[in-house]
């Protein structure tokens, strides 16, 4: 005999307030009724994921991504899944893991507090430090060389809270105004509109390199804020998590890591053919050697 629902469970159904744990299905389940696994990227995030040739996506979180999408098309019940790649721009970011149509994001994604309101994260597979770009000419040698002037960043990206939180650290004062794109922000730069440029400082070095406007200018010392790189994905799939964890242990620990590193910091970058030639620091050196135990 089939089971009723209690009276107040129906009611919440009705209302639309009943608890969607019982409705969310996996992201294995989700793909496997798809037939394809999605894949975010942005295309403007170099050395971390762009667009290559035939429009697939390559970068260092890419790669980082394989052992994952392999762990994810095995438990969706078939390791030969089509994967589709989708690129997105940054201020979708925080809204992809709402409907279900995105099952991961491989791109230069930092994992902060307020993502993880919307997202889950890996273990980290980069640390990067937020830095201020000004132009070569620039009298600014610190950050506190530019208090009470204009700084620029992109639009939905975390330098902001980093600027705002230096400013209250260090007790100075600067106007920070947001621009949809890298190349907006760099173009405030260029004509005098923002007297510094906030970003990755990875990001700011694979811009200006790509834009071949390396000496136009320079990036000051101070890192405002230091964040840890990860493979986003929905937050309420511990089944997901789990692969994510051994995903990105499994390759570390095969040395693949150090590898991927070469490849997309020390190389030419596709498909422009220019290197960052950006040794790898300490700290990553460590995060890239860890045993997790």
């Amino acid at each position: 005999m089939r089971a009723l629902l209690h009276p107040v469970f129906l009611l919440l159904l009705v209302l639309g307030l009943a608890p969607k744990i019982a409705w969310t299905q996996s992201t294995a389940e989700q793909a496997r009724h798809r037939g394809v696994i999605h894949v975010a990227y942005r295309t403007d995030a170099p050395p971390f994921s762009m667009a290559g040739k035939a429009r697939q996506p390559v970068g260092y979180a890419i790669d980082f991504c394989q052992p994952l999408i392999k762990k994810l098309a095995a438990a969706a019940g078939n390791p030969a899944m089509r994967v589709r790649y989708i690129p997105v721009p940054v201020d979708d970011v925080p809204r992809l893991f709402g409907g279900n149509s995105v099952d991961l994001l491989c791109s230069g994604t930092s994992d902060t507090t307020a993502r993880r309101q919307s997202m889950a994260f890996s273990p980290p597979i980069f640390l990067a430090e937020t830095r201020i770009l000004v132009p070569a000419q620039s009298k600014a040698e610190s950050a506190t060389d530019l208090a009470g002037k204009a700084l620029v960043v992109i639009d939905r990206t975390t330098a902001k809270d980093a600027a705002i939180r230096y400013a209250a650290d260090n007790d100075i004062r600067w106007k920070v105004a947001s621009a949809i794109s890298a190349d907006a922000a760099l173009g405030q730069l260029d004509l005098g509109w923002a007297a510094g440029y906030l970003r990755d400082d990875v990001l700011l070095a694979a811009q200006l390199i790509t834009g071949k406007r390396t000496k136009t200018y320079r990036m000051l010392p101070e890192a405002l804020s230091t964040e840890k790189i990860a493979i986003a994905f929905d937050p309420h799939d511990p089944a997901l998590s789990a692969m994510a964890d051994e995903a990105v242990r499994e390759f570390i620990q095969s040395g693949q890591a150090q590898a991927t590193y070469e490849r997309w910091f020390m190389q030419p970058l596709q498909p422009d053919g220019l290197a960052l030639d950006l040794p790898m620091s300490p700290q990553v050196r460590k995060l890239l050697t860890t045993r997790f135990e």
